[in-house]
C-alpha cells in the first residue's frame, strides 16, 4: 500500500503519481510531514535532495524525543548515505546524539532486506 502527500503547490510544479493506494493534498510542507506522520506506519528514506534530509532529521528528532516510535529506514545505495551516517557517529561523540538512537534505524543496501528488517522488528 502506498500512500502519497504532496502539498497543493508542489502539484503544479511537480509530477504526481496517481497510482497511488490514496494521494492527498495539503496546504503546506509542515501539514505534509504532519500528515505523513499520522497515516505511516513506518518511514524509509531514500537517497534524495535537502527536503528528504530535512524530513528524515524531524521524524528521527522525534524518535530520538520519545514523540513516536515509529520504525525508521535509510536505504543506502551505492553508499549515498554513507557520510550521514558518519555525521550521526560524529554528533554522538560530541553528545549531541543519542548513539542509542541509531539502533532503532534499519539501515540497509537492499530494498528487500528493508523490508524483511521492518516485517522481523513488528513481529518481535
Amino acid at each position: 500500500k502506498v500512500i502519497g502527500v504532496i502539498p497543493k503547490f508542489l502539484s503544479e510544479k511537480e509530477i504526481i503519481n496517481k497510482n497511488v493506494t490514496k494521494l492527498y493534498q495539503v496546504d503546506s510542507m509542515h501539514q505534509r510531514k504532519k500528515k505523513m506522520y499520522d497515516v505511516s506506519e513506518a518511514f524509509i528514506a531514500l537517497p534524495g535532495g535537502i527536503g528528504t534530509l530535512e524530513e528524515l532529521s524531524e521524524i528521527l528528532t522525534w524518535n530520538q524525543l520519545s514523540i513516536q516510535n515509529k520504525p525508521i529506514g535509510i536505504l543506502n545505495i551505492n553508499g549515498y548515505y554513507d557520510n550521514l551516517i558518519k555525521q550521526f557517529d560524529v554528533m554522538g561523540q560530541n553528545n549531541f546524539f543519542d548513539m542509542n538512537a541509531l539502533k532503532t534505524f534499519i539501515i540497509s543496501t537492499s530494498s528487500n532486506d528493508l523490508i524483511k528488517a521492518f516485517i522481523n522488528q513488528t513481529k518481535s
